[in-house]
């Protein structure tokens, strides 16, 4: 996924400028200091990196969940006779999904909780919807979100305000119980 038009139009920019100060140093000198000049330019090279490794990951990425579907398409042909998984074996839990797998075929239970939540699955999206504009607004100094995923953590809690802020967040910190 590329750069959205706003963010490359401003890299575009900036890539100018410094291309345009480096050949002209009289230009340079007068606009910036060789020390903001040199961070600049420091910047401009960490950006285009930081922008490469997360091409290369989001590439990784899309791979890693082509074969993923790939999978979950011959496994819902196995158990179901065909191939539509989005209506079949992605309605079972992961633990589900992994019971259906070692028993080696799908019982009336399993097929029974894939009818179900297809035939909730309008609701719940409803019920989404109003959940999200409920947690996601406030005016008040409430703190809300969304669990990320089902479990208990036990940790300290870090409230991240600007992105200088991340090094509060280190891994070690959390256990998963």
């Amino acid at each position: 996924m590329g750069l959205n038009n706003k963010t490359a139009v401003v890299t575009n920019d900036v890539i100018s400028l410094a291309k345009a100060l480096k050949k002209n140093k009289a230009l340079c000198d007068a606009v910036l200091s060789k020390t903001k000049y040199d961070k600049i330019e420091h910047d401009i090279e960490q950006f285009r990196y930081l922008h490469f490794v997360r091409e290369e990951s989001q590439y990784l990425w899309e791979s890693i969940f082509y074969y993923i579907r790939q999978c979950l398409k011959r496994v819902n042909m196995l158990l179901l006779g065909n191939e539509d998984y989005k209506l079949g074996v992605s309605n079972l839990f992961y633990k589900e999904l992994l019971n259906v797998l070692d028993y080696g075929f799908i019982s009336e239970e399993y097929v029974n909780k894939i009818h179900s939540r297809i035939a909730n699955f309008p609701l719940a999206s409803e019920v989404w919807k109003t959940s999200r504009s409920m947690l996601f607004t406030t005016d008040t100094d409430v703190l809300k979100g969304v669990s990320g995923s089902s479990g208990t953590v036990v940790g300290n809690a870090r409230i991240i305000l600007k992105t200088s802020d991340f090094y509060k967040m280190k891994k070690s910190r959390y256990s998963r119980l």
